[in-house]
């Protein structure tokens, strides 16, 4: 179609145009539904260095050591340190070799592998690096008998045999080397190069390849693609490149033999093993299935509609790694999986812009794109328009030129902001000759009798240059992943498709194997690699579960992993006497009215008071949200007339909502939290005309923690009367980053660091603060602005002057790669501020990492009473310490929650460092005591709850942000501009959090409960 009737498939925009398109692209952000946590588990950062927080940190505790060197005389910083990192790729293998945090090693292994998703551990990542610590990771443990021994599989396959032939490596490369995946991979697949080759060759599709055959000599072939693949194009310059194959080494199995048996370290060879077995592993049904990174997926007849033109289906996750084996010390084993993935609908683009834009119908669309004028007059994309641009880069194929024949393909680049009858193209006219503008609706009408049917829709415009295609003529591929966040409604539905009960994922994982066809893989044939087909069975152990202390009794849950309020008072209420409070309803459709809240305020004294709550006042101030519409002024509003009501400070707000809507309920709590220094309470209208005692016992467990109380305790089989599960004074903290979604380079990730304030440490406080962009390690400036004045304040109230004798550390979100990097940053850090409290360094630590990305599942026996609860999920303290545990290092994995829904997740804990030497068992015990003390809940919860304060007092820093509240996120894809609302201090730093009032002390209070 370009430029004339004959001469392509699209209309070519060389032409004039009636107004200036305006360029709509935009990198695309991530669904959760198959990635993982900002971080592979390779780790590494766009650069050496990280975009700082509040306090700039791009030499590694440098503000540390300027603060604490002057006032203590102390050298803190003993040997130079790697460049803090994000974790989101891997850095420049130079920058490891000029560090010294212990014993530099001759040089990193090579980082020219694909090896960022391997799972190899943290020595092993360390090595790679080459860096080796000053104090090696802790070796595992002898396996632990305590609990109950029961029986378990894992959706583990354990690897039989390695190959025996002679396998070789050679590097590739094609044209200049950074040419486009797209072009390498056509290249490398073209007939002529095949030929050379022959069958079975694994490509990386990057600079590696390995084969049976021993080339003698370098191939190198000048390859034209079109030729290749029989197109035809009018091109004068031959798409040409060249192909380079050149032998580079022999693989060694028998050194990664004897690394499993134990007999040698980790080295290059072992490295260059596991990445082939990983590659070979992936090979074929790479060639079958849509592959994003490990997960393979087909299209299969059951799909999900999930809303808004997107489908969610299962896939196979599949991933090689080293584990613990009882019998053989160490083994290869394969992680199957299901994998659920989320993709747009193969549909007609307009249908699915109808769809993203919420429109009635396809005129509605039309009408919502067309372009606005903005108070200047110029003419402005509309919001309909602008969220065209998430169909960026997306594939599509149109037919019009010939119906029955194969469709032509192209690939988005962006919207026109112009229609089809604005848009001019230069047409030859077939009589004369002679060119003449004409539009692009009359030119499908004369071309092709194509009448457009909405002929002011935006138009198309293809990365292949130089042309256009109207939106109504261009369909969207199959299986092209759907790179967005999901809305709350696809998340909801997303949940319903994904969650399953053990016994229906088992038989997911059973459709993965099937996909994978292990048996049939031509390429594990010709290596000699050989998996089990069946699943490793292992010993596991249920630990003993703690009772429950209250106020007024003990409760005994056994394994059923849950507990009622009925009957039961708080074991600690609020600190104060509840006088000066007030409650205001927002008005609108659905609010409950005066005679309602007073009713529920009445049952929820006496439900509070019952419970062990001590009120003064059972009636607090009652005031509707009136002409107040802003969050804000509500907040100041019901400040002033409870504090003169009661002519004191308010000790608590109530909200009752009609809607979930964060940006509103964002502002409520800035206000409430920075302005006033107050903590503050939302219930829904919907659950306060219900006035439900379950909802309000509900309710007044988060009311009591916000007010200085907590609900119970756990009392295990250590149980020191005055520390809980600990002989000695001990503080833990938990540490968490949350990121945006990928694409959103304005928004800066959220540190967060909590800290238990009570000696059960059942109460935990929360210290947040900006952390650059996408920064997985917290800066040595927060961790300082954290840790000050919660050290203060232990010491105060709960040391008698003195440091804790023991810190434990949980930190969440660190992948394998950055386990040595924690170390040589956070927890140095971490040591420094403790020094700063007692030069005697008389504080032992033990940090532990937990995470849940992963795919590792439990399946008791079917019937088992003493491994599985009804729904046939492990029972809450099922502990796992062989058969998908790091074979070398201390880690576990631990069931301690009983799932409501589908299949439970285990928690993986991998201990970085113990100086206080906990015995194993007593470690196991208390992570699952401590699981029983989440405070606002009667079930145990699946992480320990220091990190899962940290994850939600996290993801509260949105509402504490330096920007106007009713200000969303922007996505711009290269610019770190800001508007006036949002605007950074520098491109390097975001502007930090406003902080909460020093006058209220309700940093220390659990104000994100």
């Amino acid at each position: 179609m370009a430029g004339g009737k004959k001469g392509g498939h699209g209309s070519r925009a060389t032409s004039s145009k009636a107004t200036s398109s305006k360029d709509t692209s935009s990198k695309a952000t991530s669904s959760k539904a198959t990635s993982s946590k900002a971080g592979s588990k390779g780790g590494g950062s766009r650069s050496a260095s990280v975009h700082s927080s509040s306090v700039k940190s791009s030499s590694r505790r440098s503000t540390i050591a300027d603060d604490r060197s002057s006032s203590h005389g102390s050298e803190l910083l003993k040997v130079p340190s790697p460049p803090r990192y994000d974790g989101n790729r891997d850095n420049d293998p130079a920058a490891w070799q000029e560090f010294a945090g212990g014993a530099p090693l001759p040089s990193p292994l090579s980082l020219t592998l694909a090896i960022r998703n391997l799972d190899l551990g943290g020595a092993a990542w360390a090595k790679i690096r080459g860096f080796a610590p000053d104090t090696p990771l802790p070796p595992k443990p002898p396996i632990s008998t305590a609990g109950k021994e029961v029986r378990l599989t894992l959706n583990t396959f354990p690897v039989l045999t390695f190959p025996e032939r002679t396998v070789w490596q050679y590097d590739v490369l094609i044209g200049n080397g950074a040419e486009p995946r797209g072009k390498t991979s056509r290249a490398w697949h073209s007939p002529t190069v095949q030929k050379k080759l022959g069958k079975n060759w694994l490509f990386d599709g990057n600079r590696l390849a390995w084969s049976l055959v021993d080339l003698q000599k370098e191939l190198r072939e000048v390859i034209d693609l079109d030729k290749e693949y029989g197109q035809q194009t009018k091109r004068k310059i031959p798409m040409e490149t060249t192909v380079v194959v050149r032998k580079s080494k022999q693989l060694n199995f028998n050194t990664l033999s004897a690394y499993l048996k134990g007999k040698c370290d980790f080295d290059q060879h072992i490295l260059e093993a596991i990445t082939f077995l990983d590659h070979l592993l992936r090979e074929w049904p790479s060639t079958k299935y849509n592959k994003i990174k490990r997960n393979f997926f087909s299209r299969p007849q059951n799909r999900f509609m999930i809303g808004e033109g997107v489908e969610a289906f299962h896939g196979v996750y599949a991933s090689m790694r080293p584990v613990h084996s009882i019998d053989q010390g160490a083994q290869l084993s394969v992680n199957v999986d299901v994998a659920n993935g989320t993709f747009w609908t193969e549909a007609p683009v307009h249908y699915t812009a109808r769809e993203v834009a919420r429109c009635r119908d396809l005129d509605d669309l039309v009408i919502k794109l067309q372009p606005e004028t903005d108070r200047h007059g110029a003419r402005v994309e509309s919001q309909a328009f602008r969220i065209l641009r998430m169909f960026r880069k997306l594939r599509v194929s149109v037919t019009y030129r010939n119906q029955q024949g194969e469709p032509v393909k192209y690939q988005i680049d962006k919207f026109l902001n112009q229609s089809a009858e604005e848009y001019e193209i230069n047409v030859k006219d077939p009589q004369t000759g002679q060119e003449q503008k004409i539009s692009l609706f009359d030119y499908f009408k004369k071309a092709y009798n194509l009448p457009l049917a909405f002929r002011k829709a935006p138009i198309i415009q293809t990365t292949k240059p130089n042309v256009v295609l109207p939106m109504e003529l261009c369909r969207f591929l199959p299986n092209q992943r759907y790179l967005f966040k999901l809305n709350d409604q696809q998340t909801s539905n997303m949940i319903k498709f994904a969650v399953t009960p053990p016994d229906q994922r088992w038989k997911n994982v059973v459709f993965g194997l099937n996909m994978l066809n292990w048996s049939e893989d031509p390429n594990l044939k010709a290596y000699g690699l050989k998996m089990d087909s069946k699943p490793a069975t292992i010993k596991a152990h249920v630990l003993p579960n703690p009772k429950v202390q209250f106020g007024n009794t003990v409760h005994n849950p056994g394994t059923s992993g849950r507990w009622d309020l009925r009957g039961k008072k708080f074991m600690a209420g609020n600190q104060k006497e509840l006088k000066s409070w007030g409650i205001m309803v927002v008005d609108g459709r659905g609010a409950p009215d005066r005679a309602a809240v007073q009713r529920f305020i009445t049952e929820f004294v006496k439900i509070y008071t019952g419970h062990g709550g001590k009120v003064v006042n059972p009636k607090p101030v009652i005031m509707p949200s009136g002409a107040h519409t802003d969050g804000g002024k509500m907040v100041e509003a019901l400040w002033t007339a409870t504090g003169n009501a009661n002519q004191m400070r308010p000790q608590i707000l109530m909200f009752v909502l009609l809607f979930k809507e964060i940006k509103f309920y964002n502002r409520i709590k800035k206000s409430c939290d920075c302005r006033y220094g107050v903590v503050s309470q939302c219930m829904q209208a919907a659950h306060v005309l219900k006035c439900q005692a379950q909802y309000i016992s509900n309710v007044c467990m988060k009311f009591n923690a916000k007010l200085g109380g907590f609900t119970s305790r756990a009392v295990g089989i250590k149980n020191n009367p005055e520390w809980s599960s600990f002989s000695k004074p001990t503080l833990i903290m938990g540490g968490d980053v949350s990121h945006a979604a990928p694409g959103s380079v304005d928004i800066p990730s959220m540190a967060c660091m909590t800290f238990s304030t009570n000696k059960p440490c059942t109460r935990y406080a929360a210290a947040i603060q900006t952390n650059g962009h996408r920064v997985e390690l917290i800066s040595s400036g927060n961790i300082q602005a954290f840790m000050s004045p919660m050290i203060t304040e232990w010491c105060s109230n709960l040391g008698n002057g003195r440091v804790p004798e023991q810190l434990i550390y949980f930190r969440d979100g660190i992948s394998e790669g950055q386990y040595l990097q924690l170390l040589d940053q956070e927890v140095s850090d971490i040591k420094a501020v403790l020094k700063s409290f007692d030069q005697r360094e008389t504080t032992k630590l033990t940090v532990i990492v937990a995470t849940k990305r992963h795919h590792i599942r439990f399946f008791p026996d079917k019937g088992d009473r003493n491994a599985a609860d009804k729904n046939g999920n492990p029972l809450p303290g099922m502990l796992v310490q062989t058969g998908c545990t790091a074979p070398f290092e201390y880690d576990f994995y631990l069931c301690s929650h009983s799932a409501i829904k589908g299949t439970a997740r285990p928690v993986n804990y991998h201990v970085l460092l113990d100086e206080n030497k906990f015995p194993p068992s007593e470690l196991f015990q208390m992570i699952y005591d401590h699981s029983y003390q989440y405070i606002r809940s009667t079930t145990p919860v699946s992480i320990h709850p220091a990190i899962y304060y940290a994850h939600i007092a996290a993801k509260r820093a949105a509402a504490h942000e330096n920007k106007p509240s009713e200000s969303g996120p922007t996505m711009k894809k290269k610019s770190h501009s800001h508007s006036d609302e949002t605007k950074k201090k520098d491109d390097d730093e975001f502007l930090p959090l406003i902080p909460m009032p020093e006058t209220s002390k309700i940093k220390f209070e659990m104000w994100y409960c």
